[in-house]
């Protein structure tokens, strides 16, 4: 994030006197979205509603790398009724979108311009330690260069196409497994 990518209203509020950052969290879970915020209430963005958890969340630094190598963040929420964990951690989010922004509040607490997206990525692994009374909650998350970096295990076959496009009508790696014993004939013999 550079100065450039900032608002005109985030670069106000930051030259203020009183500069009040926050980070948003919105991460898509099967049970639903989750939006929460480093502040104290709800805060309305988008037409949503964000909840604010103070210091009970919080996000690692987010690093770039000048070498390409992927980089990730870990997120935590910690201290939270255990209840608010049932909805989140039902079904397998593995691999379900995550985003995190950085914005500004102005004195009178509304946001000053829209937040900018820091980070976006796709939940990995977890932690979790649950006394019985509050909750913390660890989720890494993976950048989309981590995903790019992975292999992929694909074949040429007629199968292999049809899986990945189905009823899309090609025919064209169908005729494959004949051409491996296939006698051609180059040049006048």
């Amino acid at each position: 994030m550079s100065e450039r990518d900032l608002t005109p209203e985030m670069l106000a509020a930051i030259a203020a006197k009183e500069v009040r950052p926050l980070l948003l969290v919105k991460a898509f879970f099967p049970a639903g979205t989750v939006r929460v915020w480093t502040g104290v209430g709800d805060l309305i963005y988008a037409s949503e509603t964000w909840n604010g958890l103070g210091s009970l969340l919080s996000i690692d630094a987010v690093q770039e790398q000048i070498d390409g190598t992927a980089q990730g963040l870990r997120i935590q929420l910690s201290g939270l009724d255990s209840a608010f964990f049932s909805p989140v951690l039902l079904g397998d989010y593995q691999n379900s979108r995550a985003e995190v922004y950085f914005g500004v509040r102005s004195p009178d607490g509304t946001l000053s311009g829209a937040p900018l997206l820091l980070f976006a990525g796709k939940l990995d692994s977890d932690e979790t330690e649950d006394d019985g009374e509050s909750s913390t909650l660890s989720i890494n998350v993976e950048s989309r260069l981590a995903d790019l970096l992975r292999p992929r295990e694909r074949r040429y076959t007629h199968q292999d196409q049809q899986a990945l496009n189905p009823g899309a009508g090609d025919e064209g790696l169908r005729f494959i497994p004949g051409l491996q014993n296939l006698d051609l004939k180059w040049g006048s013999v």
